[in-house]
């Protein structure tokens, strides 16, 4: 009665709630399989095929099918309507018809089980089940068409080296499931033919040939070895440097007794990428890779799967209410993947038909395995390890247990590692207690050490140093609480330690800033420029000039020269026009006074310039003509001037006294400047080595100190002497210096930029690897990548001074707003009184004349006699 009562309550849930969902719960419906032989695929194989599926069918639904009901549907052929009905699909047929039912299964969110092809790109992963039939003996193409599918390697590139044993459709397959577009994005391939001589030294020579004429730097670096004897090809590649940090190398050994993975490895240096897959399949007894089994394995783990979800549905389903479980029960997706993980997992783990084909994946460590330390204390020889990566089987495909190339992926795998470091600011700062003990290290050089670290996945040990504190003097850097007698190292010497530290191999590289210099290019390498410090000279402030004659400074003297002559010629031409015009003939006008006179003309036209009016104006069109030419001129010399003059009135005008390396060495010859610059660095040894004129004059009158003494600041004070150093470091002078007086009492004249037509040196600072490091490129792309986004240049801007109203530079002074005063106003009371005087002077020479005219004429005048 109770089992009746149940029944009946299903039935109602199944239907009120069938209306409202996509697909029926399995408690009140028995799932529904759709079974797809593809006759047109199977031809002559069909009525077999169909008959061994239904006999193993049947079995399974009778043995292993346990509290569920199953319904089969069987299609001979691929295009039919996947209703919601449906739970599952299994399919035979070829790649094309099996890629189209999933789209179809896609969209209903079934199961897929499909059978198809060789060398065909499996379905995802995720979403449906796919086998290929494959035999024993062909599978190399599948393997290569999955590891794209899967995304073991994600390479855009691919050059494939083989030997003539392939015979040409092996190796077409092989092209083909590398290229082809429906697995996953496109891949460029590029084919190499090796010649497998049986003589090791012709093979030897062959392979070496071909690989130094294949254009590798258009190919790319990524390359796929199928051979049967990888050997040569290893240590050939190993000898030309083929195999290193920005290359991925995969060996696909089909015969492991005649090569295994060890003897491979001796041949991998540090550095390398390198995976190798070889060929385990053993033909005995104990694998049974029948298509039979197969299907039966297949049908009995979705069965199991089935009678699994059924118990547990039907256990949530008795502890809750019917709305209660119409919302939490699973969703045709969720019960897909569901079923899918339990076959996928019963195919790795209690696989009935154990195939016989079985390849290995291998990966081999190489990165920062040479710093491993022995328990003596002593770094081991080097010696690569390989790590078990991957398995490939025809059924699951690939199965991973770690990346395929580890150290692309993770670096260095958070090894720890090596580092040389030494106290020299602002690159690297070492911080000390009072017993010498290092207490903490900042700087450029540590910040760039740090995000090394993090990028490249390592940690580090760091080897420092220690200071000698043998020197006093001036500090530029006590701002980084670094004291007086500090010894304040050059980026152009190396300690002697740390050189040996990197050239003995002991360092994974040196985390110390360097000058790039051909000192130590033969024993270390240099990597891409963290800063480019450019040299100044710092010279006393600059007075202001004079602004009496301000307000001639808008116009030079041939353009004052050149105006004054306009003015007087216009006057006498403007007289000539007037007066030769016929128009004044034609309408009969008396030519006397106003414009008829070359004195008034003068006058009229001088007045425009001035923006005032005359009292006559020229009645002929020529003479009009004149006028207004003469009035367009004054419109564009009058705002010239005003805009010039304006500029001029916010921009004081500065007396520099050197602007370049010339005109120093000139003022030099001439009894001006001396200058000096400090020891020891590349400016001094690059002084000694030129043979330009200007700069070995430059370096016979120079000064070398090892610091920068109170007296060489008081002579550059005095208006005497300049420095020349790095810009930063004289910016750190002149803030030190004006912290202590509050003037600002010096500037700076930039050498890095065009000025007086030469440009100066520019110092390139790096960081050093070992001479045979491998692992220079990759630190050099993650300083590029550091330089271009702006890290770099924040962190060394955060030792750079302070800004303060002495560092602004006196070829790009501020704005600022600008009140007349009586300095700017001078020139022109001095033209007012020059006027004054002018007019006085001229009214005693009239008065003059003036009285020697009544003279003269008192002399004509005789006395009347009758």
């Amino acid at each position: 009665m109770a089992k009746a009562i149940r029944i009946l309550i299903l039935i109602f849930v199944w239907v009120k709630y069938s209306q409202a969902n996509d697909f029926p719960s399995l408690l009140v419906a028995n799932a529904t399989v759709g079974v797809i032989i593809d006759h047109e695929y199977l031809g002559e194989e069909y009525e077999k095929t169909f008959e061994k599926m239904k006999e193993i069918i049947e079995r399974v639904i009778r043995e292993d099918l346990k509290g569920a009901g199953l319904n089969i549907k069987y299609y001979s052929w691929s295009k039919i309507n996947f209703n919601k009905d449906f739970t599952a699909i299994f399919s035979i047929a070829s790649c094309t018809s099996t890629w189209e039912i999933f789209e179809h299964v896609q969209r209903e969110r079934l199961l897929l089980m499909a059978i198809t092809d060789p060398d065909c790109p499996r379905l995802p992963l995720h979403e449906a089940l796919t086998i290929p039939r494959i035999k024993i003996g062909v599978e190399l193409p599948q393997i290569i068409l999955d590891i794209r599918t899967s995304h073991l390697v994600n390479w855009k590139t691919a050059t494939i080296l083989y030997d003539d044993i392939f015979d040409r459709d092996t190796i077409s397959r092989v092209a083909n499931a590398l290229s082809v577009e429906s697995a996953s994005l496109a891949m460029s391939i590029s084919l190499l033919k090796l010649n497998s001589s049986t003589d090791v030294y012709e093979r030897r020579e062959n392979i070496k040939k071909s690989l130094l004429s294949f254009p590798i730097r258009n190919v790319g670096s990524n390359f796929l070895v199928i051979a049967t004897i990888p050997m040569t090809i290893i240590e050939v590649a190993t000898e030309m440097n083929m195999i290193n940090t920005g290359s991925q190398w995969m060996f696909l050994i089909s015969n492991p007794r005649k090569t295994n993975v060890s003897q491979l490895m001796t041949y991998v240096k540090e550095g390398g990428n390198v995976a190798i897959a070889s060929n385990n399949t053993i033909i005995n007894g104990s694998c049974s890779m029948g298509e039979d089994c197969l299907y039966h394995e297949l049908f009995k783990n979705f069965a199991m799967s089935l009678s699994k979800l059924v118990r547990e549905e039907e256990a949530i389903y008795s502890q809750i209410s019917d709305e209660e479980w119409e919302s939490i029960r699973l969703s045709k997706r969720e019960r897909r993947d569901s079923m899918l993980e339990f076959i996928k997992e019963r195919l790795r783990e209690e696989q009935l038909c154990k195939p016989c084909v079985n390849w290995k994946f291998e990966s081999i460590e190489t990165w920062g395995l040479r710093f491993d330390m022995s328990e003596s204390g002593k770094l081991k020889p080097f010696k690569p390890v390989s790590t078990y990566t991957a398995v490939w089987e025809p059924t699951n495909g690939f199965i991973h247990y770690d990346k395929i190339y580890p150290h692309i992926a993770h670096g260095f795998r958070n090894r720890s590692v090596p580092i040389a470091i030494y106290h020299n600011p602002p690159w690297q700062i070492v911080s000390y207690n009072d017993a010498g003990q290092v207490t903490g290290m900042r700087g450029v050089t540590v910040n760039i050490l740090k995000e090394l670290a993090d990028k490249l996945n390592f940690t580090y040990l760091v080897h420092n140093v220690e200071r000698n504190v043998n020197r006093s003097g001036y500090s530029f850097w006590d701002d980084f609480n670094v004291t007086a007698d500090d010894d304040i190292k050059s980026t152009f010497n190396l300690p002697v330690d740390i050189l040996e530290l990197v050239t003995d191999n002991m360092v994974l590289f040196g985390a110390v800033g360097l000058t790039v210099h051909e000192t130590y290019e033969k024993m270390i390498n240099y990597t891409y420029p963290i800063s480019v410090q450019a040299y100044g000279m710092m010279i006393p402030r600059p007075k202001e000039l004079s602004r009496l004659y301000l307000f001639l400074s808008p116009f030079t003297l041939e353009t004052w020269l050149c105006l004054s002559f306009t003015i007087a010629l216009i006057g006498p031409l403007f007289y000539a026009v007037h007066y030769l015009s016929p128009y004044h003939e034609h309408h009969q006008i008396t030519k006397k006074g106003g414009l008829f006179k070359v004195q008034n003309c003068f006058w009229y036209m001088y007045g425009a310039l001035l923006q005032q009016g005359g009292m006559y104006l020229p009645r002929s069109d020529s003479g009009r003509i004149i006028v207004g030419t003469w009035w367009m001129v004054v419109l564009v010399v009058v705002a010239i001037y005003c805009g010039n003059l304006v500029a001029f009135l916010t921009f004081p005008k500065m007396e520099i006294s050197v602007n370049s390396i010339s005109q120093l060495v000139k003022s030099q010859e001439q009894g001006g400047f001396t200058w000096s610059i400090r020891s020891n660095t590349f400016l001094e040894s690059f002084l000694k080595e030129t043979d330009i004129e200007k700069y070995v004059k430059l370096n016979e009158s120079t000064e070398n100190h090892e610091i920068v003494s109170k007296s060489t600041i008081s002579r550059v004070r005095s208006g005497k002497h300049i420095i020349i150093d790095w810009e930063t470091n004289l910016l750190h002078i002149m803030r030190k210096e004006y912290l202590e007086t509050d003037k600002c009492e010096f500037t700076l004249i930039f050498l890095c930029i065009f000025s007086g037509n030469e440009k100066f040196l520019d110092e390139k600072i790096g960081l050093i690897l070992p001479a045979n490091s491998p692992y220079l490129n990759i630190i050099n792309d993650e300083i590029y990548r550091m330089l271009q986004m702006g890290f770099i240049n924040r962190w060394l801007s955060e030792y750079l001074p302070k800004k303060d109203r002495c560092t602004s530079k006196i070829s790009s002074m501020e704005i600022e707003n600008h009140t007349v005063n009586l300095a700017d106003m001078q020139g022109c009371f001095l033209v007012l009184i020059a006027g004054i005087i002018a007019a006085i002077f001229i009214i005693m020479i009239e008065c003059c004349c003036r009285r020697y005219r009544v003279l003269d004429d008192k002399k004509l005048i005789k006395p009347f006699v009758k």
